[in-house]
């Protein structure tokens, strides 16, 4: 996978759909995780995965790093 690729095709998708009625993102798909943070910073929004679900049940079973 070209993760350059994919993470401007990413934040392109987020940049064209960004607007005032987008109040949080869910990434459906675990491949999308890793641009997490690159998606925070062009949305400015919050943004939840998988991982941030088991952290909200799970307190301290995610490393603060994936989150």
């Amino acid at each position: 996978m070209d993760t350059v690729k994919v993470a401007t095709d990413v934040c392109t998708v987020i940049e064209k759909n960004n607007n005032k009625l987008v109040k949080s993102i869910l990434l459906e798909c675990t491949n999308l995780p890793p641009y997490k943070s690159e998606i925070r910073r062009i949305s400015n929004v919050p943004v939840y995965d998988i991982l941030t679900a088991i952290e909200n049940k799970l307190p301290n079973s995610v490393h603060e790093y994936f989150l």
